[in-house]
């Protein structure tokens, strides 16, 4: 087995929206072709793909550079990562010897490690595992970590009961349960010692297991509420430990992790396009493609306040689906059955896992690193390199068609927009408070005027403070597009 860190995709193109507009009455057909919200179109990628959602209007581009490689800890795989609270990325290894050791040294079923830097110049080390030569902290128990989460200095993990006793001898493996389980394990220390509470999920037929943790910021500071997002997959087949491929949404409060009986499924949509929740025996996937990818991971992307969900069959087939919310609408970003170098394909070796660490993330989005890893061989040969994307772009409106009904704080106590401001000024402090809580939901519309909106002429938009996100806005017929 192996794994690559590799530089990720760069975005060719990011749109908000098309432009914004002074009125309505500017959004008829005699609109000018560089202000209208592009309509959809064929999404070029390295092999003519179907996917189930519509072409994303939001992220309208997508290259991978294969010109460099940044390759360590050869023959260890899976690496789920998460951005931990002493501002590393704490990542998992599974089958190897990680950082410090081989395919062949410090092997061990399960292990955790912690990752200095960005990319390419990073520096890994073996925190907990074949400890004293290999490892700070002796492993304790054996597995493969699925995902990672730091929450108030906490690191949760979802380790699957994937012992392959056989690759190590340094602790004593048990047989691999059957049916499988997924369990939870924790580390209040930083890594020095994982310990598991007792959440044990097993995989029997129509359980849905947790799967991936969604991350939001540094230590889960960016988090959009007081909730922590599980994605899990449902079991089809016990005895094989076959899931469905399909993506089931999940919260609890981000203090009750361990409590099972507190998790919340998703069971839908209300007619406002808001989530449901009940038990899991209502819950319904929140994304599914037939098109032969099955989930592999969702990602919060801050620059454009999205959420990417990875899917995959072998490791050669990708595809990237982007939402304003975790649970949707989906479009498709990139779809691929060839991913890999021109003319080289990655091949048909299964998948074990993609990541998109934020803190490897450029500021305006447009670079990303990825971390992946395959059962095969080829990826070793395998190079990335970000690609150099245009700005962000957007028309901001002022004058007589912008009017604010009343004062608007920022969300987070900085300042106030206010209506003594000029018109332009009103404009500039709503999209920087805007911009600074991006985190946030998006505008919610409203067709009559309230106080907090703002009028372009006959249209009015209610900023549903806290939950702003102005970046850029297209405004046709009363409604908002972001």
């Amino acid at each position: 087995m192996s794994t690559t860190y590799v530089r990720s995709f760069g975005f060719t193109t990011i749109l908000l929206s098309s432009a914004l507009v002074t009125s309505c009455a500017d959004l008829d057909d005699s609109t000018p072709a560089s202000q209208r919200e592009p309509a959809p179109t064929t999404r070029t990628t390295s092999s003519a793909v179907t996917t189930a959602f519509p072409v994303s209007k939001m992220i309208t581009g997508l290259t991978w550079d294969f010109t460099g490689r940044t390759q360590l800890a050869a023959g260890s795989d899976l690496w789920p990562m998460t951005w931990g609270s002493d501002g590393n990325v704490w990542t998992s290894w599974g089958d190897g010897g990680g950082f410090s050791g081989s395919n062949t040294a410090g092997v061990v079923s399960l292990g955790f490690a912690k990752i200095a830097g960005t990319p390419p110049a990073i520096t890994g080390t073996n925190v907990w595992g074949n400890s004293p030569s290999f490892a700070q902290f002796p492993a304790a128990f054996c597995g493969k970590a699925e995902a990672m989460l730091s929450v108030n200095g906490t690191l949760y993990a979802w380790v699957a009961a994937a012992y392959h006793a056989a690759r190590q001898s340094f602790i004593s493996c048990p047989a691999d349960p059957s049916p499988n389980q997924t369990r939870l394990a924790m580390s209040t220390d930083l890594g020095a010692h994982f310990t598991e509470p007792g959440l044990v999920v097993d995989h029997t037929l129509g359980t849905i297991f947790p799967k991936r943790f969604i991350n939001f910021g540094k230590d889960y500071q960016g988090a959009r509420d007081g909730f922590v997002y599980i994605v899990g997959q449902k079991i089809t087949n016990a005895t094989t430990d076959d899931a469905d491929g399909k993506a089931y949404l999940i919260r609890v409060p981000s203090a009750s992790i361990a409590t099972l009986s507190a998790w919340q499924y998703m069971t839908g949509l209300d007619a406002n396009g808001n989530p449901t929740w009940g038990a899991a025996s209502a819950a319904q996937p929140m994304w599914q493609d037939p098109n032969d990818f099955f989930f592999e991971g969702l990602t919060y992307h801050p620059a454009t306040n999205r959420y990417l969900l990875s899917a995959m069959g072998s490791i050669q087939d990708l595809a990237i689906y982007d939402a304003p919310q975790p649970w949707g609408p989906w479009t498709t970003v990139y779809a691929t059955h060839t991913w890999g170098p021109s003319g080289a394909p990655f091949g048909t070796s299964g998948t074990l896992g993609i990541s998109y660490p934020e803190p490897w993330m450029s500021t305006d989005g447009k670079t990303i690193w990825t971390a992946f890893s395959s059962d095969g061989t080829i990826v070793k040969d395998t190079t990335f390199a970000p690609a150099v994307v245009p700005p962000l772009t957007g028309r901001v409106v002022s004058g007589s068609f912008f009017k604010m009904h009343s004062t608007v704080a920022e969300p987070n106590g900085t300042g106030t927009c206010s209506t003594a401001q000029t018109s332009s000024e009103q404009i500039a402090c709503l999209v920087g408070a805007a911009d600074r809580a991006r985190r946030r939901p998006a505008i919610r519309v409203r067709p009559i005027s309230h106080d907090r909106n703002i009028s372009f002429g006959n249209c009015f938009i209610q900023l549903a403070l806290p939950e702003v996100n102005v970046r850029a806005i297209h405004v046709r017929a009363g409604e908002l597009r972001i």
